[in-house]
């Protein structure tokens, strides 16, 4: 491992635990929830997707939610509202082309500042977003990205503002109360105290496919309520309610990391030093796989070609796009044979870079060619490819984040970390080095088996399916 005298200098200051940490919950409930990937592109058959997704409230007093929508390529919200849930309430909602761009439509009865068209309309259009490079003037950017919903607060229970967002006989009997002024309902605000959870659908109705999986949920993320109105984009990950303080579980020992920063905490249970998932591209059923690589705090640590851990500067030296961050692929086929994904010589000056990782939702696709142009399955505009032999037609992929030739990827937590032995109890303290990047995502594949027989009649023969990544964490101690 390289030196970090730099970070080992700026994790030397002890800072105090509060009670609280934030921690990944392995049962998908949480005080904030990550949906990996939207998408309202096209496959490649010209069939648009469509997302779905949903968002439950299991607790037993009401929530105020930030739901947020960011476009994949820097991360740069595109749209966001507040929703107010009832205890045992849902919300539902999906993500749907418009024009060039993309827009939120519902039916759903739930109270939303802003308020949704009567009847179950859409907010407007998402917002105009210019990403650089290049200059983009329409709104296809917005087409797709991931999704962050925040719980600023809990409603008290038995309050006026739980009794408005209550639905009964048809609706919530009072949605103007959290609509207006929030100083009218600030009174029956208290903590946020998790219990979310939710799922999203991609699903392409004309292609006949359709694959769901279920958000990742970020316990214990602040113990101080902070509601603000859908118009404030203070509700982040960078607020300073946000706990400074993060537990991981790894290889038989739990670690509690001091950090200076809440958006450090959250990072940090997000990192992965190896991102592993499957792939197929069998001739014989026309499969497809892409692979979903979303870093879901990236825009908080880079600017451009410069960046903080864990990220590292001009990682890639890539003089098109220098913000990307450089990735090291090997990959298996089902027999145990090895590879390794590197640019093919295609002779001239044109020779592709290596591996990256260039935007917030970056898709993977094998055998795509250079330069890219879009992702297999999914249609994406931010992707990579991944140069696979044809040798190897299915198989696994690990994919891992190897930094410059300086520093590698990677956070330092302060000296006041611990880190215990599950089996034996013992505890010892000192800074802390995670390595790799905050990634969370998935793996997505499809078959098709063209126009079969259906009793009398011909129908689709596609399929997809959605798996969550697997990874390996590595937590490196300086006692």
């Amino acid at each position: 491992m390289r030196t970090h005298k730099k970070i080992l200098a700026a994790a030397a200051c002890c800072t105090a635990f509060p009670s609280s940490a934030v921690y990944l919950d392995p049962d998908g409930l949480g005080q904030a929830l990550i949906y990996p990937y939207y998408t309202t592109r096209s496959d490649e058959a010209g069939n648009s997707f469509n997302t779905y997704l949903s968002v439950v409230n299991t607790d037993s007093v009401g929530k105020a939610v930030r739901v947020r929508f960011l476009e994949g390529a820097a991360a740069r919200e595109v749209a966001s509202f507040n929703v107010f849930l009832a205890p045992g309430d849902m919300w539902t909602g999906a993500v749907v082309a418009d024009g060039d761009g993309a827009k939120v439509i519902t039916a759903d009865r739930s109270c939303t500042e802003p308020a949704f068209a009567t009847g179950g309309g859409g907010l407007p259009e998402f917002a105009l977003f210019l990403r650089t490079p290049p200059v983009a003037t329409d709104n296809a950017p917005a087409r797709e990205g991931f999704v962050e919903m925040i719980e600023m607060a809990t409603i008290k229970a038995g309050s006026p503002t739980e009794l408005a967002i209550t639905q009964t006989g048809g609706g919530p009997s009072d949605c103007a109360r959290v609509q207006g002024d929030p100083a009218v309902f600030a009174i029956d605000l208290d903590a946020p105290r998790g219990g979310l959870m939710g799922t999203l659908t991609l699903i392409n109705v004309a292609s006949g496919r359709d694959a769901t999986l279920n958000a990742e949920a970020l316990s214990a993320l602040t113990t101080r309520a902070f509601y603000r109105p859908a118009s404030d984009p203070y509700v982040t990950y960078t607020a300073p309610e946000v706990t400074p303080t993060s537990v991981i579980t790894t290889g038989g020992k739990r670690y509690r990391l001091a950090w200076t920063r809440g958006v450090d905490a959250v990072t940090s249970v997000l990192m992965q030093s190896w991102t592993s998932n499957e792939y197929v591209l069998d001739p014989t059923t026309a499969s497809l796989t892409d692979w979903v690589v979303t870093m879901p705090t990236r825009q908080f640590y880079r600017r451009a070609e410069d960046a903080d851990p864990p990220f590292v500067t001009d990682s890639n030296n890539r003089r098109d796009r220098p913000q990307c961050e450089t990735n090291g692929v090997r990959y298996f086929d089902r027999e145990e044979s090895a590879g390794a994904s590197l640019p093919p010589d295609l002779g001239g000056p044109q020779i592709p870079p290596q591996p990256a990782s260039c935007y917030s939702a970056t898709v993977w696709t094998p055998f795509n060619g250079y330069p890219y142009t879009r992702s297999s399955l999914l249609g994406s505009a931010n992707g990579e490819t991944l140069h696979i032999t044809d040798a190897f037609r299915a198989g696994r992929i690990w994919m891992f984040p190897q930094g410059n030739f300086a520093a590698e990827p990677g956070m330092m937590a302060s000296a006041a970390s611990t880190v215990t032995d599950v089996a034996t109890g013992t505890t010892s303290a000192g800074a802390m080095f995670i390595e790799g990047l905050p990634i969370v995502g998935f793996v997505a594949r499809s078959f098709s088996n063209g126009s079969l027989m259906c009793a009398s009649d011909a129908c689709q023969g596609n399929y997809a399916s959605a798996f969550p990544h697997k990874t390996l964490r590595s937590i490196l101690s300086f006692p």
